[in-house]
């Protein structure tokens, strides 16, 4: 799911609390697939100054990840239709 939201916008940066309200998740999940995400090299993290504000990381998706993003929907597609026809 998350990579299918962040695939829709692919040079765009995205909020992590922009992320958790679009996609109605919790910010401990969250947490886990963008650490994921970033580890395996699909999502690059940035560190961003707000004026008057704490720091707050962003987030996007590789460009050049996008055909192996297809590749890994095509996967988590059929384990969710697997699982859900058991």
């Amino acid at each position: 799911m998350l990579l299918r939201y962040l695939r829709q916008s692919p040079g765009r940066w995205f909020f992590h609390a922009e992320l958790i309200l679009a996609l109605g998740r919790s910010k401990g999940e969250m947490d886990r697939a963008l650490g994921y995400l970033v580890k395996e090299g699909l999502v690059e993290s940035r560190l961003t100054e707000l004026p008057a504000r704490k720091r707050v990381l962003r987030y996007k998706i590789y460009k050049q990840y996008k055909l192996l993003i297809n590749h890994i929907n095509f996967h988590i597609f059929a384990i969710d239709r697997y699982i859900g026809s058991n």
